[in-house]
C-alpha cells in the first residue's frame, strides 16, 4: 500500500501544521508526500516532518478546524518523474490521480513552450 493512515489528525483552518495522534511520521513520511483528510477531496504537499506527531504542509489548510480525523498520506511516486500513483487498498485514489495528471499536464506544457521557442 502506498499510503500511511495510522492514527488520526487534528487540522486547523489557515494553519500549515498538522498534529497527529497515534502516528509515527518520522519513519514513514517525507517532504513532498501528499496529505489529505479523508473524503475532503483536497490535497496538500508535506513541506516537512517535525516529529512523529507533527508535520508542516507547504500551504495552509483551508478546511474547517477538526480533530480526530481520518487521513491519508500518499507515499508512492514514480522514480523518474516523481508522479504520485495509487496502489491497491489506497483511499482517495481520485485525488492521487488528479495530482499526477496535473503534474503531467504541467510537464507537457513546459515541453511545448521549449519546443516552440526552439523552432
Amino acid at each position: 500500500m502506498s499510503q500511511y493512515r495510522t492514527g488520526t489528525v487534528t487540522v486547523t483552518k489557515d494553519s500549515q501544521t498538522v498534529s497527529g495522534s497515534g502516528t509515527a511520521w518520522l519513519a514513514s513520511v517525507d517532504p513532498g508526500d501528499i496529505f489529505t483528510v479523508q473524503a475532503s477531496g483536497v490535497y496538500y504537499l508535506v513541506g516537512s516532518v517535525a516529529s512523529d506527531t507533527s508535520l508542516v504542509l507547504t500551504a495552509p489548510y483551508t478546511g474547517a478546524t477538526a480533530s480526530a480525523q481520518s487521513y491519508a498520506l500518499s507515499t508512492s511516486f514514480t522514480p523518474g518523474s516523481g508522479l504520485p500513483y495509487p496502489e491497491r487498498g489506497d483511499v482517495d485514489t481520485a485525488t492521487i490521480l488528479k495530482r499526477a495528471m496535473l503534474m503531467l499536464d504541467h510537464a507537457v506544457d513546459a515541453y511545448r513552450a521549449v519546443s516552440v521557442a526552439g523552432s
